[in-house]
């Protein structure tokens, strides 16, 4: 199982090799697929929440993104420098903190958007005599 998740089963480093090719420019090459390909999907998708003006839940996904690549990053620096333990479970602590601010987020949002609901509905009622 091992193979499977290395591509060992689809690419041949013994075919490659004659040719020059190495596995960092392999790795290159598929990290560069994959910026193209998510770039391209996710355009699209900005553009449309841009033109929702949903800034918010754009700052929160920029905002998540960064946190988690940090605590990621911090993760991966303990286990090279030897100065801790390498746990996913620090991780998913980090994106569950995520999960409850957006929750925050939103719940502040919808409040927001029933109190300015109520106040222009209150200043629309004609008066009765």
């Amino acid at each position: 199982m091992e193979g499977f998740l290395t591509f060992d089963w689809l690419i041949k480093d013994s075919q490659l090799a004659p040719l020059g090719i190495t596995d960092q420019h392999l790795h290159f090459f598929f990290a560069m697929v994959l910026i193209i390909l998510f770039y391209n999907i996710v355009r699209p998708i900005i553009y449309w929440m841009i033109l929702l003006k949903w800034d918010r839940l754009l700052s929160y996904v920029l905002a998540a993104l960064v946190v988690l690549f940090i605590l990621a990053f911090y993760e991966v620096y303990q286990g090279v420098s030897g100065t801790g333990e390498v746990e996913v479970r620090d991780v998913s602590n980090g994106a569950l903190a995520l999960i409850c601010f957006g929750g925050f987020v939103v719940v502040t949002f919808a409040t927001e958007r029933l109190v300015t609901y109520i106040k222009q509905h209150k200043k629309q009622k004609p008066k009765s005599v």
